[in-house]
């Protein structure tokens, strides 16, 4: 009896282990298959496959580090969001992760950058690419070193740089800037201890002549002039001729279009340099014709950039000390 009870035990330790391998090879296979959907030109189907391997998770890692180093760049692309997805499972992935922060594919660099971040300060030994990636030619890389660095050390984002290398930064980069914003021109300075320490121009001047820029181009201020008026705005606050959360209706009453009678007597200076007034970038058909100008909710409550707020604020200043700013 006890020969039969042991034959048992053991025929079920075996049957146990062999459905256990055979789940493990299942689940394996199923695994190589998934991945080998990155293949597919249809990203519909990638884009399955990645949600497919990130629900099974860790055990799925070994086999994308093997398919991020892949010859194709599709897998490699999908391998890396897979892994992102993943992370912060499987350390092991980290190395991995930083030797694809060197690909040649932008969306490799980012999906790995955005990982590492993920792993926190498990990551450091990314930080030095990292810090390279901050100046990709690739908006989306820039963002994602910065935001996984910021995870891993912020320390590791105050970076001092000697002015050479500042330099280097800014004329390998301003061309790939003014091409990804479209900007046909732009005069760059940099003054140090009250000095030029550099200067030079890119681009055009006007993109149909072709006239180029130099150190005499005249270029609009717009509204990089806002933090001298708000310099000029706190300095009356601290002389006491305004206050910043005294309604500018009490010093120049102003007609505005809104649903509630009381918004244009609830705007404060602190409201509009902080651009929750309510108010429009600037009014419809421009301020030449007097059209209506509309509160577009109540102040205080949302933020909405409004070059309108900035000049009804100018016109208060202008009243209060009796002199133009023009």
């Amino acid at each position: 009896m006890k020969i039969k009870q042991t034959t048992l035990i053991i025929l079920l330790l075996l049957f146990a282990i062999s459905n256990s391998f055979s789940q493990d090879v299942n689940e394996s296979e199923k695994i190589k298959l998934l991945i080998n959907k990155f293949n597919d030109t249809d990203s519909w189907i990638n884009g399955e496959a990645i949600n497919k391997l990130a629900e099974i998770g860790e055990p799925a890692i070994d086999e994308l580090l093997i398919s991020l180093q892949d010859k194709n760049e599709n897998v490699r692309w999908c391998s890396a969001i897979a892994l992102e997805k993943i992370s912060p499972l499987g350390k092991q992935s980290i190395p991995f992760l930083i030797k694809a922060l060197k690909y040649d594919n932008a969306n490799v660099r980012w999906c790995s950058a955005l990982a590492l971040g993920k792993y926190k300060s498990d990551a450091n030994l990314a930080i030095p690419d990292l810090q390279k990636l901050l100046y990709d030619e690739d908006y989306d890389v820039r963002w994602a070193a910065y935001i996984s660095l910021s995870k891993i050390d912020k320390n590791s984002l105050n970076i001092s740089y000697e002015i050479s290398d500042v330099i280097k930064k800014l004329e390998y980069l301003t061309p790939q800037l003014m091409n990804e914003l479209s900007v046909p021109g732009v005069s760059i300075s940099i003054i140090q201890k009250n000095k030029i320490a550099f200067s030079k121009s890119f681009g055009v001047a006007d993109a149909n002549t072709e006239i180029q820029v130099d150190d005499k181009t005249m270029f609009e201020a717009c509204s990089m002039s806002k933090p001298v008026f708000a310099y000029i705005v706190l300095q009356l606050v601290q002389e006491g001729k305004l206050d910043l959360d005294k309604p500018l209706y009490n010093y120049m009453p102003e007609k505005f279009v809104s649903e509630d009678e009381d918004y244009p007597k609830q705007i404060t200076a602190r409201m509009i340099l902080t651009h929750t007034s309510g108010l429009p970038n600037w009014r419809k058909g421009g301020e030449e014709r007097e059209n209506p100008l509309p509160i577009y909710f109540k102040p205080g409550t949302k933020f909405h950039y409004s070059g309108e707020g900035f000049y009804y604020l100018q016109r208060v200043v202008e009243r209060i000390t009796n002199q133009t700013l023009q």
